[in-house]
């Protein structure tokens, strides 16, 4: 994933960074994502729309 935006989140950085690194938390939160598989620890395959 790569992030071209700036931009500012009320919450401290650690939660912050919690949230961006957990992908099931993150395809919850982005309208029309979806985790298919849980490949390993590491690795998910998913897809938009």
């Amino acid at each position: 994933m790569k992030i071209e935006e700036k931009f500012t989140v009320n919450a401290p950085a650690d939660e912050v960074w919690a949230f961006l690194i957990d992908p099931e938390r993150v395809a919850a939160a982005l309208p029309g994502a979806k985790i298919t598989e849980k490949v390993d620890e590491n690795t998910y395959k998913g897809g938009m729309g």
